[in-house]
């Protein structure tokens, strides 16, 4: 983050450094930072997918669903060869419940011809939402083998692992999660639904 700053000040007007400030500006949590850096970046970059990607990234920290949605499928739009933004967008709409349109953003995704980890992950969301949990565990299995470890997919494994009944997986996924992120508060949420129905 030190080199970034010092960067821009040499580069002031460089685009693809304002996207990077901005994404280390949301890891750290400074939102609004990162909406003033998006902003900039899509001044200086209005046709980069990276740019377009964190615009919808610090929408979504902001809780503004719609802009978010817009901002990743404007970001897809700029690189068809990407999976980042169907991804991106594709969580969003699980997050949202939205089944019917999830599965279209998988169809996309599917199309690329990719195996990645994270279709694999979307193959699981909407598998959660059809209520088929088992179909979702095999996706997941399949997203570990490049995902392992990945904060999304722990919290994934953690949901799949309560709708099986398998609390203890459940807590042995999330407890790491919540050490590491502990402002992550729907991780902090389910690790404690897991506890209840272990009866801790």
């Amino acid at each position: 983050q030190t080199l970034a700053a010092e960067a821009s000040e040499r580069f002031p007007d460089h685009g693809p450094l304002t996207v990077t400030r901005g994404h280390f500006a949301l890891l750290t949590g400074d939102v609004p930072g990162a909406r003033t850096l998006a902003n900039l970046a899509m001044q200086r970059v209005p046709r980069n997918f990276d740019a377009a990607l964190l615009d919808g990234q610090v929408a979504l920290a902001e809780g503004n669903y719609t802009s978010a949605l817009n901002a990743f499928e404007r970001s897809s739009q700029l690189n068809t060869a990407s999976v980042a933004p169907l991804f991106a967008k594709g969580s969003l709409l699980a997050e949202m419940g939205n089944k019917e349109e999830l599965d279209k953003v998988i169809a996309r995704a599917d199309k690329l011809g990719v195996d990645r980890g994270e279709i694999h992950m979307l193959k699981a969301e909407s598998a959660m939402l059809g209520g088929d949990f088992q179909l979702a565990q095999n996706a997941l299995n399949s997203a570990r083998k490049t995902m392992d470890g990945n904060p999304a997919l722990r919290m994934l494994d953690g949901q799949i692992a309560l709708k099986l009944g398998n609390a203890d997986i459940a807590i042995s996924q999330l407890t790491p999660l919540v050490s590491a992120q502990p402002g992550f508060a729907r991780a902090r949420l389910l690790l404690a639904e897991a506890y209840d129905k272990a009866g801790e």
